[in-house]
């Protein structure tokens, strides 16, 4: 698990990527503005947290590369748009 949460995050570092072993993984409370596509790639990813930050635009379709994702949080957020259909399938 990695808690970096209440930080005023504005942007995860590129090796975040290479987390394959990370299960969970809460970012919330900081002001990131936009979710790393390479961490809807991680295998083990199962839950996620990116509530109250700054993200904006739509919720990425990159979404649908995940397959282990069981709880994601992405409430309180900037985001605009429909969702995408993997949501459906998560």
């Amino acid at each position: 698990a990695l808690n970096l949460s209440n930080n005023q995050l504005t942007s995860l570092p590129e090796q975040i990527q290479n987390a394959s072993q990370l299960h969970t993984l809460d970012l919330s409370n900081n002001k990131l503005t936009g979710i790393p596509p390479q961490l809807w790639n991680l295998p083990g990813l199962a839950r996620a947290d990116f509530s109250y930050n700054e993200i904006t635009g739509s919720v990425p379709t990159e979404i649908s590369n995940t397959t282990s994702i069981i709880k994601l949080n992405l409430s309180n957020n900037l985001f605009t748009g429909s969702l995408p259909e993997a949501i459906a399938l998560m």
